[in-house]
Order: structure tokens, then sequence, then C-alpha cells
């Protein structure tokens, strides 16, 4: 609603935004790249500290009202998404009611009164609780300059040859429609208003319904602010819109007419009306905005944040104690629960890519990464093959492509189907629509989806197990695929842990025990040979061992410095129970245990460790750059990415290492 002006001189406009009381979030793309470059200076100010927060049932600040679901009976039963104006420039009173009241408030009296705020309040969240709606935003104005100016719009980053400036100059004529940086603007500040249905207190406490309160703002409010606030800066774009909305109404007959112009016209009157559509039908809003395109959405649990501590797949993101959850990816905010992404994942692309394109005009980069990201590769391989930086570019536009629902992120499926799965404990959708969906989506030839799921769970086998004979591959291949897209199959993971057997505790001890007999001896003393020499005897320095031959030479007693570390994965432990260990003394308990945290081992576990390495001579340097992953933790693909092996490596390692390691097989 563009209205009055804020303390100070010029323009302020209101942009009433629409009235949403559900479920709707920018590209996590360039959008996104403006949105949060360091040059756009407003703040996102924690709610617990915002000091404009009133509550004008009393006229008085209020602590902490929050908005949530519609109470039946609530306003917006009678609401409409109007667009609604109160200008400066016409004082004149509508013959149609709608101009002149929206939500039963007449728009006069909000625009100069109820939002008529300070200077010093723009750049920070703006709440207000007006009797059932609570209004939300982030007002802006301009800079102690005069001006709206973004400073990445004007800085070149290189020279510009003549050509290139030709190009520009015939490519992108938009771009050289830039505001001087010297000229004044004439508005000095707008806020797009958020108007929401205040929630039934019934739903839960303030701290559920704060929560349920700050995905709003964080996805819409700030998100399609920072997209005014650029394109402000960049061509007048607010000011023109709204002044192109102001003469529509004051040239309509009845709001109706004003409607419908302002929607055929106005790309900003355009945009109000999908935001508020997507938010009630729960789905993406392409957002265009002069020349800004963002996409825009609801989380899809935004919901249950108001369940607080209740979440159906037990603790995690919902918890007042624990806000984030290790199951859940950074890189979305609260109520997504979108699964972390890590760069042994893949994705599974959900629809046909041509409904991509149609959002996403950068299509012949999404098309080659969807390309070569197919299942059975992992986004650390795809970032190799695309020569793309692997957090960056790679699992960024993973996330995009989970953002607009087009894919789901997925554990790579082995190229010969030798995975394990079983059914999860709950399916998402029930087995007769799912038989539905699969009957018209494979030949009539196929067996029937009831058939499948029996045999796989009777008995967890390799999924190749099921495959009728090797020309049914490709067939059940994309049986597999629907199956994981659906979510009817979960994968079982593989994982280790580390057996420190009787025979490696006994033959730790016996060397112990050889070690401290020759010490006692005085053969050997911290790994330096003893020879009497009378009063004031002397130590020679340590010295070859003539006593003993290994591999055609002579042996060396070797004993590193207290306190000392391998310095790196090719490090050779000696033979034998090292001398630094001598006054350590070994238990003669020879009961099979386990190794828990081999990365974090005990002495005496060091010393089991250093056995078991021992036992296969040729692969000891590698099982101890990997032991530490053997904590029944760390999945099989985890371990050969992070220790850097090959598959065929790290498998050699597992099948010679078998008599002590646990294999363990669960999600």
């Amino acid at each position: 609603m563009p209205g009055h002006e804020p303390s100070g001189e010029g323009n302020h406009k209101e942009i009433g935004a629409t009235n949403v009381g559900a479920n709707a979030s920018t590209s996590f793309m360039e959008t996104q790249e403006a949105i949060q470059n360091r040059d756009y200076e407003w703040k996102l100010q924690d709610w617990s500290n915002t000091p404009n927060q009133y509550n004008f049932f009393n006229n008085s600040a209020s602590a902490g009202h929050t908005s949530g679901p519609t109470r039946q009976g609530s306003s917006s039963k009678k609401a409409h998404h109007h667009t609604t104006f109160s200008s400066s420039y016409s004082s004149n009173e509508h013959r149609d009611r709608d101009f002149d009241w929206v939500l039963d408030h007449q728009t006069k009296h909000l625009a100069e009164n109820i939002f008529r705020f300070d200077r010093n309040l723009c750049n920070q969240r703006f709440e207000l609780i007006l009797e059932e709606l609570l209004f939300l935003g982030h007002p802006v104005c301009i800079g102690d300059d005069g001006t709206w100016q973004w400073e990445q719009l004007y800085a070149e980053s290189k020279p510009k040859t003549e050509d290139d400036a030709q190009m520009d100059g015939a490519e992108s004529p938009s771009k050289e429609k830039v505001n001087d940086p010297k000229v004044e603007a004439s508005l000095k500040s707008f806020h797009f208003i958020l108007v929401l249905d205040r929630p039934d207190p019934a739903w839960g406490g303030n701290v559920n319904l704060t929560r349920f309160v700050d995905v709003y703002y964080e996805q819409l409010a700030v998100k399609m602010t920072a997209a005014l606030h650029f394109e402000q800066s960049r061509d007048n774009y607010v000011e023109r819109e709204t002044e192109l909305l102001v003469d529509l109404g004051e040239s309509a007959d009845s709001y109706t007419v004003f409607e419908r112009a302002a929607l055929e016209k106005s790309s900003l009157a355009r945009a109000m009306r999908d935001i508020f559509e997507s938010v009630q039908n729960q789905r993406l809003a392409h957002i265009i905005v002069g020349a800004f395109e963002l996409d825009l959405q609801m989380p899809w649990y935004h919901s249950e944040l108001l369940h607080g501590d209740f979440d159906p797949e037990g603790p995690g993101e919902y918890s007042y104690e624990d806000e984030r959850d290790e199951r859940w990816d950074e890189g979305f905010g609260k109520g997504w629960r979108v699964k972390q992404l890590y760069p042994w994942n893949t994705l599974l692309f959900l629809e046909g890519w041509e409904a991509i394109a149609e959002i996403e005009p950068e299509s012949s980069e999404m098309l080659q990464f969807r390309e070569v990201l197919t299942p059975d590769v992992s986004f650390a391989d795809a970032a190799t093959l695309l020569d793309w930086d692997l957090e960056t570019e790679v699992m960024r536009m993973a996330r995009y492509m989970i953002y607009l629902k087009k894919a789901k992120v997925s554990d790579v499926v082995h190229p010969k189907l030798l995975n394990i799965y079983v059914l999860p404990t709950r399916m998402e959708t029930s087995l007769a629509e799912l038989s539905a969906k699969f009957q018209s989506y494979f030949p009539p030839t196929t067996p029937a989806l009831e058939t499948i799921l029996a045999a796989i769970s009777s008995s967890p086998q390799a999924f190749q197990f099921f495959l009728p004979s090797a020309d049914h591959y490709e067939l059940y291949h994309q049986i597999l695929i629907w199956l994981l897209k659906n979510n009817a199959l979960i994968m079982l993971h593989v994982r280790f842990r580390l057996v420190a057997t009787k025979e490696v505790k006994e033959a730790v001890y016996q060397s112990s025990q050889e070690l401290k007999k020759r010490i006692s001896e005085g053969d050997v003393e911290r790994g330096r040979k003893r020879k009497p020499s009378g009063l004031g005897r002397k130590e020679e320095e340590l010295q070859p061992n003539k006593g003993s031959e290994q591999d055609g030479g002579l042996e060396i007693e070797f004993v590193p410095p207290e306190g000392h570390q391998p310095s790196s994965p090719e490090f050779t432990r000696p033979s034998g129970t090292d001398e630094r260990w001598a006054d350590f003394e070994v238990p003669q308990d020879f009961e099979e245990s386990f190794i828990f945290e081999p990365g974090k081992a005990t002495r005496m576990e060091q010393l089991w460790i250093d056995e078991i390495a021992r036992q296969r001579p040729e692969l000891e340097n590698r099982f101890l750059r990997v032991c530490e992953y053997f904590d029944g933790r760390t999945t099989f693909d985890e371990i050969q990415y992070r220790s850097q092996l090959k598959r065929s490596q790290f498998r050699q390692i597992v099948s010679e290492y078998d008599p002590w390691l646990l294999s363990l097989l669960h999600p």
C-alpha cells in the first residue's frame, strides 16, 4: 500500500502482500547470492530482541504473539488477496468500499497511522498484531547518501574492452538502465507486508508459534523484500510499479476492474498473487520482479513446527533444546526435513527434465548436471566428471534440484545391483495406491508389485538375486529406481567393528613379557644395548643387533622419541612390542572384545590394533589408514570416500582382515 511519508523527507510506500493463513523460498542459485551479498545492508534481527512488536489490543508493547494456522471463524474467511493502496496522491474516497477497506480496516488508517514508522525501525523485522491478524515484514529505506544503491551494481570487476562494451550494449540493454548513484531517490522507503491469520493458542506454546511464523519471515518476507530492494536500486522498479497501481486504482470504477487491470499490467501485482496462491496450495511459485527471478515456497513440514518436540521420525529438528538434527541437511532451514547430503550420495530425479527447464533459464547447465549424475554416480564422482567444485557447485545444484521438488537424495545404486534393500517399517503411500501406480508405469508382463516386495522382505539379498535372468537386468534396474523414488525400499549399509581376538591379546601379552625379560636381564634399556664397563659404565648408542638377521639384513631396535606420532599413514610400525610400552602393564586377560573407538584407542587398544595390522604385512599401512572408521557407525561408502582408497583396495582389506572384523548390516 503506497501511502504516507516516514519521519523525514520523501515518499514511503506500503506494498500490501497477500493475506495468507497456511503453507511458500528463493532459489539457492544466483538469487540467493544477491540476497545474501554483504553489500545488502539490512540486518536480520533475532525476534527475541525485536523492538517493534506491538499489540494493538491495548495499544502497548507485546512480548510474544506469533502466527499460525487459522482459528475457526478467523478473519481470513472474509478476506481476499487484495492489493490495496492508500495514496498521498489522492485523498478521494472511492465509490467501491473495497478501495478504502481491507480486512475490516481502513487503508488510510493503516498506511498513515499504524504502519507509519521512524527511520530507526527500517532494515529490521517488523511485526504487529491487530485483533485477529498478524502483520509481518521487513521495511527498508534509502541509505545515508540518499540512494538505494547496491555497490556491486556499479563496481566493475575488471576493465572492459571496446568489444565487450559493444556486446553488452547489444545483448543486455537492461543492464544499461541502472540508476545514477549520485542522484538522490524520490522514493525514501517501502514495506512489503504479509498479513497472516493469528494462530489459535491451542496449537502450541509461544516457542513453537514463534518458529512457525519465523518461516514466513525468512522464506517470504525477507526474500521478496531483497528482490524488490535490488530492483528498486537498479531501475526504480518499486516506485514505478506502485505509481502504476495507484493510477490504475484512481481510474477504475470498481475494485474488480482495478484488480483485473492490475494483474494484467503490473508484474508486482502478479507476483503478490502468485505468492498468495503458492502458500494456499502448498506449491512452488516462480516470481518475476523486474529482471530478478526467484522461486518461493514454504517448507514441506512447516505446519509440524507447531508440534514442538513431537516428530514422527523421532526426536530431532523440532526439539526445543536441539533445533538442528544431524539427519537433516544444514543447507535447508526449519521445517524442510531434507536428508543430509554427503559426497558419497547421489540424486534420483523425480520428474521429466522439461518441467525444470521451464522454471530455470540455465537449462543447459542443469541438463549437463542431470546427464552426469546418474543413480550409480556419487556427488564426488560427478564433481570430477564435470570439473566442478564439490561444495560450491555440485552440492549447491543438488540442493536447488531438491528445493524444486525435482529430485531426492539417495544412496548410490550399485551398477550390478549388489546393494541389499528392505521394506520400510511404514509406507508413506498405501500399498493399493502404490500398486496401481506401478501397474500403469511398467509393461503388463512385469510381476506384480506385491510379488516383488514379498520376495524382498522374505530374504534380504542383493537385489541382483531377484532377477529371473541376465536378460531382465534393464527392467529390474528400472524397477529398483522406481521403488526408491517412491520410498518403497530402504538400502542397508555395511559397517564394521574391530575385534581384538583371544589370539591377538595373547600375542601382545607374550611380546610384553619378552620385552620385560630382556630389560630385566640388562640386554635392552629403552632401545639401547648395555655393555658393562666397570665404574662409571657408559651406554653405547643404538647399535645393530648382530645376533639376528631379517630379510637378509640386520635388525635395528627402533625407539621413537617419547610422545612421537607417525606423520603419515604410510608410517611402518616396528615389529614386536614397541619398547616405549615397556613400563605399561599388559593385563593377562584374553577374552575377546570389541575396540569400540579405534580412532581414539587407549594404549592397550593401540597395541591390539598394531598386532592385528601386522597379521597382513603387505596391507599393514592401508589397514592402519582405515581402521579408525571401524567404529560400527561409518558406512562402507563413507570409509572409501574418506580414506581415498579405490573400491577394490578397500574390499581387499575387508577380505584379508575378515577374522578381526565384524560386519554389521542395517539402514
